[in-house]
């Protein structure tokens, strides 16, 4: 026997003991003695495989079949090899060349499986999973990855019931159990979906993806506490998983905890810089900020905005100048053109709008499926409704720049939109904001819709826009056949009972001192405030804590979960006497419901475009009482109303009357006034050509 066939039977042994150093210097000494020999090669290969340097694995796997080319064996290994180093091209070459000849190896159908799937080939990799069960039908990992194509495919009863099967020959694979719980949460079954999740985690603790599936699915059964408990587990043990940041923002965003929701958006641009939802969110969340002035928001948004903006010279434009002309006006609606409290101030607009010379276009990213009756009514209210779900902001700009828009308006801006992007393209020759509550900090945007009170003269500076002004910025229509106003509380309870039904990020430590000093003025009263966020009790603790800090106690704050339908919702104001204005941000859509059933709001005109929506609102709807002039007015005022409970009851019965017959629900004159404000902004770009 050769001395190197000697070290290779050594190096063999070695291997099979798992002793890899010593098998590696074995078979080393075997291909110097003899450089011609194959199978030294193969082997040395192998055992670079089983110390996972695939890298280092490829030249000898490569000689071996140099030497000896129906050595398929080593084509096999370096086919494994290069699935280790991710050259899925390579590793599906060399697999399927081994099947060619050999189609018996389960293994290799395996592996050839694993390489198809991470190329895009889901149908090649599902029959090859299918082809290693024929052959090794005790395989799970064929199961669960059949399972796991299943589910690409959108097939979950199929990847459910291959991930069972997995599990039925090995029940401790923490990946069957992660799937499972996937495909099940998809297909509504949540308890079997949190039993896997958990298994596979009592299996595998540091598996991210098993903590964040759980926090998913938590979400979506409205069990918030133990959502942000697993994603916060997925976030400690994978920090760079986004989407676990994300979610735990959107969670503390809904329920109004804005330091840890900016907090998690914060860690979203430590990971991604350039992250635009996060950074729009920021954006958003300064006009929560007391202690910044509108000065300071507009410098915090020119510079985000800066980055925004795509280089190269302005554009140029093939749209006709003609002032006259019917000009065609395009709206960015995003997500939002559906039944939400948007709606009840945004689509009377769309509704009202006086259409003479204006041909109107929506884009909407409403998915298809997804919208509802509200979506039909903005539909109808328009010429030409784009689907644009789906298409990243340089395509819509394009969309938007083929279909000739003259005029682009900006219906959700810092509101939370995610296509305020697009209008940093300056896809048209006039942008303008509406609904908006600041600046956009964008040079490419034109004008801002307002009013008189929303912008006053004293405050332009801190747009980047000129201001669109309207008699009245708002028209309001609840859309719905409200419930009856009801007789005045105070009248059965013998007590003052003050209300918001804001949403909860509204709710800031600003508005509590307030809204405590409201009570200390009016003895005996008592304050309910509804929100999404007071089904959790750690919510709850937060806010009831806000409350004892100003020395208000349980007794006398109600803390009241969100009610489910609309009319249920209007419904919670015939408990109410007086509603009382959050800040630094206004109530907008909850001031008109207040004000239509009946329901004074008391409000004062703060520092910022959305701490005055609640005295604009008051001024279109042409009711002087709940206006005040400053927070010690606020205080007065709610004070003076309390105390004449006879006036009140009178208010109650006179308010819905008077709201019909006021601007504020004025459509066609409101429809008038949009429609020339446009006309206006069209000209204006005409004169300045």
């Amino acid at each position: 026997m050769s001395e190197a066939v000697e070290f290779l039977r050594t190096g063999t042994a070695l291997h099979q003991a798992g002793r890899l150093e010593e098998a590696l210097h074995a078979y080393g000494a075997a291909v110097r003695r003899r450089p011609g020999l194959a199978e030294g090669h193969y082997l040395l290969g192998t055992a670079l495989i089983a110390m996972a340097r695939p890298a280092d694995a490829i030249s000898p796997l490569t000689t071996a079949l140099k030497l000896k080319p129906t050595l398929i064996e080593a084509r096999q290994e370096r086919g494994k090899a290069y699935l280790m180093l991710a050259d899925w091209v390579a590793a599906h070459a060399d697999l399927h060349s081994v099947l060619e000849a050999r189609e018996d190896w389960a293994e290799v159908w395996l592996l050839a499986a694993q390489a198809s799937s991470r190329l895009g080939l889901s149908q090649e990799s599902e029959r090859a999973y299918r082809r290693c069960l024929v052959l090794a039908p005790a395989v799970p990992e064929a199961q669960v990855n059949i399972g796991a194509a299943a589910q690409m495919a959108g097939r979950f009863e199929a990847a459910a019931a291959a991930n069972r099967r997995a599990l039925a020959i090995d029940s401790m694979i923490a990946a069957a159990l992660n799937n499972l719980g996937t495909a099940t949460h998809r297909l509504g079954k949540a308890a079997e979906s949190r039993a896997a999740y958990r298994r596979a985690l009592s299996l595998e603790p540091s598996r991210s993806d098993s903590w964040y599936n759980l926090g998913s699915l938590e979400r979506s059964s409205n069990v918030m506490a133990a959502a942000i408990e697993a994603y916060r587990h997925a976030a400690a043990i994978a920090p760079g998983i986004i989407d676990a940041w994300l979610s735990l923002a959107g969670i503390f965003d809904y329920f109004g905890v804005l330091a840890e929701a900016e907090a998690a958006y914060g860690k979203v641009l430590d990971l991604d810089p350039g992250h635009l939802l996060a950074g729009r969110a920021l954006l958003g969340s300064l006009v929560f900020h007391a202690e910044l002035d509108e000065a300071e928001m507009r410098r915090q948004r020119v510079a985000w905005s800066a980055e925004r903006r795509p280089g190269g010279v302005a554009p140029l434009f093939s749209n006709r100048l003609d002032p006259e002309r019917t000009i065609r006006v395009g709206f960015l609606g995003g997500p939002n053109l559906r039944g939400n409290t948007h709606a009840f101030v945004g689509l009377p607009g769309f509704e009202s709008l006086n259409r003479r010379g204006l041909e109107l276009i929506i884009y909407s990213d409403v998915p298809p499926g997804h919208e509802d009756s509200y979506s039909r009514r903005y539909r109808q209210a328009v010429d030409l409704w784009r689907q644009t779900e789906g298409l990243s902001d340089a395509e819509l700009a394009r969309r938007i720049r083929a279909d000739g828009i003259d005029l682009l308006v900006d219906l959700v801006a810092h509101l939370g939109g995610p296509r305020l992007s697009v209008l940093a393209e300056k896809p048209a020759p006039v942008q303008i904001l509406n609904l908006a509550l600041g600046t956009s900090g964008l040079p490419t945007v034109d004008w801002i819709v307002a009013d008189p009170w929303l912008i006053p003269e004293a405050s332009e500076p801190h747009f980047t826009e000129r201001a669109l002004r309207l008699p009245h910025g708002y028209v309001f229509d609840p859309l719905i056949e409200a419930p009856p106003v009801s007789s005045l509380p105070a009248q059965r309870t013998g007590r003052i009972t003050f209300g918001s039904s804001n949403a909860l990020i509204k709710i800031t430590r600003e508005s509590v001192k307030l809204w405590a000093e409201v009570l200390d003025a009016v003895p005996g009263s008592r304050l309910v405030v509804k929100g999404r966020g007071f089904s959790e009790a750690w919510i709850c603790r937060r806010y009831a804590g806000w409350f004892a800090e100003r020395g208000v106690g349980a007794d006398r704050v109600e803390l009241r979960p969100w009610t489910a339908d609309y009319v249920g919702h209007l419904k919670f104001l015939e408990e109410i006497d007086i509603a009382l204005d959050p800040t630094p941000y206004n109530g907008v859509t909850t001031t008109c419901e207040a004000l239509w059933m009946g329901v004074p709001v008391v409000t004062y005109p703060g520092d910022r475009m959305a701490g005055r929506y609640g005295i604009a609102l008051l001024h279109a709807a042409g009711i002087e009482e709940g206006r005040a002039a400053s927070a010690d007015g606020f205080v007065a005022e709610v004070a003076r109303l309390a105390g004449d409970v006879g006036r009140l009851a009178r208010l109650r019965g006179e308010l819905r009357g008077r709201l019909k017959s006021s601007a504020l629900c004025d459509g066609k004159a409101y429809g008038s006034a949009l429609a020339a404000a446009y006309r206006y902004a069209w000209q204006e770009r005409c004169r300045s050509a």
